[in-house]
């Protein structure tokens, strides 16, 4: 059985003693143990991490990968208007977590066991991380891509990771997925560009026009048409052709947040990247 922090070993001897954390004028104090993330001592990443971040006008917070909670309950701790969710895959963690938040005189925060985003339902206004880097690229993507979907409009995701333990690779994959969508479809209009937008949606176009208006995205302003279910997209656009000005036939594409950039895979169409 495995002793990784990311993993669950029942069988591991317990071996709890306290840490003493100084934040912003406040003095907290976590229980650590065996088998989790820096049971040693606050890590420089999670500290950094807090020090950095900028609540602002955020109400709900997601802590991913909270461990026995440095992060999640200090947020909570200093922020009393705020209500702080906490998840992580080890169990043994999430015991810690609750406890050192209950001994913290905090309140304000759920604990719950979730593999990533695997029991997370709700939206946040935050989701804040210092993911796992020992479980691999996979694990440290899955987390720091995958808040896409569970933030509020106008939501902010805060990680850390280390140069040397593969932050350009990441901040790159994230910039694909949480690029400003509106400003950069609006740039991309104003430089005389014709942009369509495709979406997988099953139901008629206008009813769809609804929904980006919801986020922002206005016709004429930053798209000039949508077509929905990408499959009928796909071949409209490749067999029979769209009515672009002037007649032309545009034979590049920009990916602008997009996750699945597939959709002209092995056409006349080439993918010149964002703009």
């Amino acid at each position: 059985m495995s002793n990784q922090y990311f993993e669950n070993n029942p069988n591991l001897k317990s071996e709890e003693h306290e840490l003493t954390y100084y934040f912003k004028n406040t003095t907290l104090k976590f229980i650590s143990d065996a088998g989790v993330f820096s049971k040693g001592g606050i890590d420089f990443g999670s500290s950094l991490l807090l020090k950095s971040v900028r609540i602002n006008d955020a109400i709900k917070i997601l802590d991913v990968g909270c461990g026995y909670g440095t992060i999640g309950v200090t947020i909570a701790k200093v922020n009393e208007n705020v209500t702080v969710d906490m998840v992580d895959v080890n169990l043994r963690a999430i015991e810690l977590a609750k406890k050192n938040a209950l001994n913290n005189g905090v309140s304000n925060v759920s604990i719950f066991e979730s593999n990533m985003y695997e029991n997370v339902i709700d939206k946040y206004d935050l989701i804040i991380t210092n993911p796992p880097i020992r479980a691999g690229k996979k694990i440290v993507h899955g987390i720091c891509l995958g808040g896409y979907d569970h933030l509020n409009d106008n939501g902010s995701l805060w990680c850390v990771i280390q140069k040397k333990q593969g932050a350009e690779s990441l901040l790159k994959a994230m910039k694909e997925i949480y690029q400003n969508v509106p400003e950069t479809l609006q740039a991309l209009k104003r430089e005389g560009k014709i942009v369509y937008i495709l979406s997988n949606a099953t139901q008629l176009a206008f009813e769809f026009k609804k929904s980006y208006a919801k986020h922002g995205l206005t016709k004429g302003v930053h798209y000039d048409n949508a077509i929905t279910s990408g499959e009928v997209a796909r071949d409209f656009l490749l067999n029979k052709g769209l009515k672009f000005q002037n007649n032309t036939k545009p034979r590049k594409f920009y990916t602008v947040g997009i996750k699945n950039k597939s959709l002209f895979e092995n056409t006349i169409y080439n993918e010149v990247g964002n703009p």
